[in-house]
């Protein structure tokens, strides 16, 4: 159940892609929809080098191929939201949390 369960993805993805879904939409909603327990794997994963991520994605599954341009997009937004994480968690003021 749980490979039919994944398979499901591509087509949900393929949809997307024809529904015009822009990839930071994309990236928000799956940032907000993965357990912050995983977010370091997300974050990992968005993080490789796009030909890693991509061999990565076609041997999970070949009919992610066509849609690498996408993939490599969602992942760049998702550094953006990952940077703007840890941004936004960084003290206002870096020296004063050093001479405390």
């Amino acid at each position: 159940m749980a490979l039919a369960d994944r398979s499901a993805g591509v087509p949900r993805l393929a949809k997307a892609m024809a529904s015009g879904t822009p990839a930071d939409r994309a990236a928000s909603a799956i940032y907000h929809l993965v357990p912050e327990q995983h977010l370091d794997v997300l974050e990992q994963f968005a993080r490789m080098p796009a030909g890693d991520r991509r061999t990565l994605l076609t041997q999970l599954d070949p009919r992610l191929g066509p849609y690498q341009v996408f993939l490599d997009e969602l992942a760049a937004q998702l550094v953006v939201i990952f940077d703007k994480e840890a941004e936004d968690d960084a003290p206002d003021n870096p020296g004063a949390a050093e001479s405390a």
